[in-house]
């Protein structure tokens, strides 16, 4: 159990840089990464949000480490699907998302990092990003997943790990 914050907006939101800020995630029914409602509908702190980042671009990744990690995200990081097959093969359930490219280079792609997720973590909360494989999503994307098409701004990758681990946490 994490400290209550208070039936009000989350401490540290973590689009407050991008121009949304809390009170506008809040309207659009997201919560913080890091904080989650009890029964009584006060926030609570949630230790560290640990992801899978696998994206193979050194700058894409850099760029989404600074910003991810800035926002209150821990990452573990994969630079291939190899990587990222490894890291999931290690402890999938310690993961509360993926967030992946789909053109990963030679060995597995995004698609078979997120499916391979999935059958180990039938909930497990996927964020796709792709420039060349963004219309092949319907056909090969797990289901409840989201793909922001690149060129992005980080925001979009927060919005949607966030939306999609909220989603998780009410079922």
């Amino acid at each position: 159990m994490g400290a209550v914050v208070g039936p009000g907006f989350p401490v540290g939101c973590p689009i407050v840089g991008f121009g949304l800020g809390c009170r506008r995630l809040r309207d659009r029914g997201l919560r913080s990464p890091r904080s989650r409602l009890n029964g009584n509908g006060a926030f609570l702190l949630d230790p560290a949000i640990l992801l899978l980042l696998v994206e193979d671009e050194a700058l894409i990744g850099t760029m989404l480490e600074e910003t991810l990690t800035d926002e209150g995200f821990e990452l573990v990081i994969a630079k291939n699907g190899a990587e990222a097959m490894a890291e999931l093969a290690t402890d999938a359930a310690r993961f509360r998302s993926v967030v992946t490219d789909i053109d990963l280079g030679a060995g597995p792609n995004g698609w078979e990092v997120a499916r391979h997720a999935r059958e180990i973590v039938p909930t497990m909360p996927v964020v796709y990003m792709s420039g060349a494989s963004a219309a092949d999503w319907a056909a090969h994307g797990v289901p409840k997943s989201v793909m922001v098409p690149k060129p992005f701004v980080v925001a979009q990758i927060i919005t949607a790990i966030t939306t999609l681990m909220n989603e998780a946490d009410s079922h």
